[in-house]
């Protein structure tokens, strides 16, 4: 018989996916996949436990490295790149659960989704479905329609953007300077385009930017990004 043991804060707090179940084993705690299965012998239905999914840890679920153990049965979902970003990310991960704690999920999976598949808002909630990322952190709501008020609301939370953005500078405050100066641009939508010249004396749409990164031992983060217009 199975020893019951104290659920950590952190895994109470886990929202497993539906058809889960966590289990407790040798000190650590996993996810499982649970089905229901027809038992002949006692004629009724009988929950079983499939095949494991990851480990649930204080910094979040770690996923297992994805196999196929049955030919017709298999989900398959992009694992590779949500995999690399979550293994080189942890400071940022961490600083993003200090000063966004009711949104840091919805932030750094969207954040990875759009790096990985394009910037496309309203492919996002069809990229979590087909990636790992919908089990790491599931339950997000990543539709078209839900981005209208999370953007507001973030965008409107200034102090919690200077403190993490201050937070991931690197060791010593060092910094490099980067001219982007200036950026053509065909865009009908960028309003912060305009009509300037430039040291070839072209008169077309121009934005200026200037970026700013911290240097630590062995990253690097955007501090500030400053805009210029370059007006005619």
């Amino acid at each position: 018989m199975e020893t019951r043991h104290e659920r950590p804060d952190y895994v109470r707090d886990y929202r497993k996916p539906k058809g889960t179940e966590v289990k407790h084993i040798n000190g650590s705690w996993y996810l499982y996949e649970r089905k229901t299965r027809y038992d002949a012998a006692s004629k009724r239905s009988r929950k079983v436990s499939g095949r494991m999914l990851g480990k649930i840890t204080e910094k979040g679920f770690v996923p297992r490295e994805t196999r196929i153990t049955d030919a017709f049965e298999v989900e398959v979902r992009e694992f590779g790149a949500f995999q690399y970003f979550y293994g080189n990310s942890r400071a940022m991960r961490e600083k993003l659960m200090e000063f966004f704690p009711g949104s840091w999920e919805r932030i750094y999976t969207t954040a990875i989704l759009r790096a990985t598949y394009g910037p496309r808002f309203k492919r996002v909630a069809q990229n979590y479905e087909d990636s790992i990322a919908g089990l790491v952190y599931p339950g997000l709501s990543l539709s078209s329609s839900a981005f209208t008020p999370f953007l507001r609301d973030l965008g409107r939370n200034r102090e919690g953007i200077r403190l993490f953005m201050s937070a991931m500078r690197g060791e010593g405050g060092r910094l490099i300077l980067v001219d982007g100066h200036r950026i053509l641009s065909s865009s009908q939508t960028v309003d912060n385009a305009e009509v300037g010249y430039d040291s070839k004396m072209r008169y077309k749409p121009q934005v200026n930017l200037v970026y700013l990164f911290s240097l630590g031992e062995d990253c690097a983060f955007p501090c500030r990004v400053a805009l210029y217009f370059s007006l005619f």
